[in-house]
């Protein structure tokens, strides 16, 4: 729901610049379940992956913006599972100065997995 009324462009299928950098992009990933299986029911195995898939836009979005002093700004929205799918995405993009990119988190529900993952 949340994915669908955002007005933005969709880069989920990995589409790398081409849109006007003025104009909001989204993504959205299906549950790990569904991805992974069984595994990713109960282990929440492919959040990582997904996690550095947003993370290639990013670096992308950041090379694109070098020079300027725009700062790039990335909304998370997560609900149950996600919600553990966006603390993966901060820290998978902790090593970025502040002053390059802003990061704001909407967590429902986290819930980890079995924490053997």
């Amino acid at each position: 729901l949340f994915f669908t009324l955002t007005d933005a462009f969709d880069v989920t299928g990995g589409h790398l610049g081409g849109v006007p950098l003025g104009q909001p992009r989204k993504m959205a990933f299906d549950g790990c379940g569904v991805t992974d299986g069984l595994c990713g029911t109960l282990c929440a195995k492919g959040l990582r992956h997904q996690c550095g898939l947003v993370r290639r836009q990013v670096d992308s979005l950041l090379a694109e913006l070098q020079g300027q002093t725009t700062k790039l700004k990335v909304n998370a929205v997560g609900l149950s599972r996600g919600g553990i799918a966006c603390s993966y995405l901060a820290e998978v993009m902790s090593d970025i100065p502040a002053s390059r990119c802003e990061l704001s988190l909407l967590l429902f529900d986290p819930v980890p997995g079995d924490l053997l993952t």
